[in-house]
């Protein structure tokens, strides 16, 4: 793996800010997947969208297969990365977040020196958070295939809301369309959850009924 640098100073910054979402109220799917939704009865932990990574459309059918009587189901490495469609890795995870932290750190370059874009202190944090978990973990990051739902129109603002409460997992897809779509997900979390509540949140604009 390669070294950040500066950017592992930022590591004490542990707490991940509350982004805000938008004011959309949760629109019922008709789907199975939708059962037995509750509230959850634990506090929700805010988990960063950006250690959930979408099943690409040439998986997603095998994917979905995979949660046909399960809302979660525990992965390993190689099957990760083969739904993914990655190469085999022994540290996935980290792979998978090196090019969002270049990114991130080609942003603040730009922003800071070159005057180009914007930067801030949220987004320091998720340097933070993102180089934080690329490290060694004791229990360890382990990918886990969840439900979720996406509408049909993604736009570039689509992104999964996702909370651990207890042992229940939350996942809402933010996204905009007429319907919703299985959008099964990779999650990388340190416990596995009990199981998962997949909900889809669509943008203001969106019209139509879903399916």
């Amino acid at each position: 793996m390669r070294a950040f640098g500066p950017l592992l100073g930022f590591a004490l910054l542990a707490a991940s800010p509350c982004f805000g979402v938008p004011v959309v109220a949760s629109r019922p799917t008709g789907d199975p997947w939708e059962a037995g939704r509750r509230t959850p009865t634990a506090p929700c932990e805010s988990i960063r969208s950006e250690v959930a990574f979408a099943v690409p459309p040439a998986r997603r059918e095998r994917a979905i297969e995979m949660l046909d009587s399960v809302s979660v189901r525990t992965l390993d490495e190689r099957q990760a990365a083969e739904l993914l469609q990655r190469p085999p890795s022994t540290n996935l995870l980290a792979d998978l977040l090196v090019p969002q932290v270049d990114k991130l750190q080609a942003q603040r370059t730009a922003a800071l020196i070159d005057h180009e874009g914007s930067w801030n202190d949220a987004d320091t944090v998720t340097v933070s958070d993102l180089v934080t978990m690329m490290q060694t973990h004791y229990p360890p990051y382990r990918p886990y295939l969840v439900r979720a739902f996406s509408g049909d129109q993604p736009t570039p603002w689509s992104y999964f809301s996702i909370n651990l409460c207890g042992p229940l997992l939350r996942v809402g897809g933010m996204s905009e369309g007429t319907r919703a779509l299985r959008t099964p997900l990779v999650v990388f979390l340190q416990s596995p959850p009990a199981s998962v509540e997949p909900a889809w949140f669509p943008g203001p604009s969106t019209e139509g009924k879903p399916d």
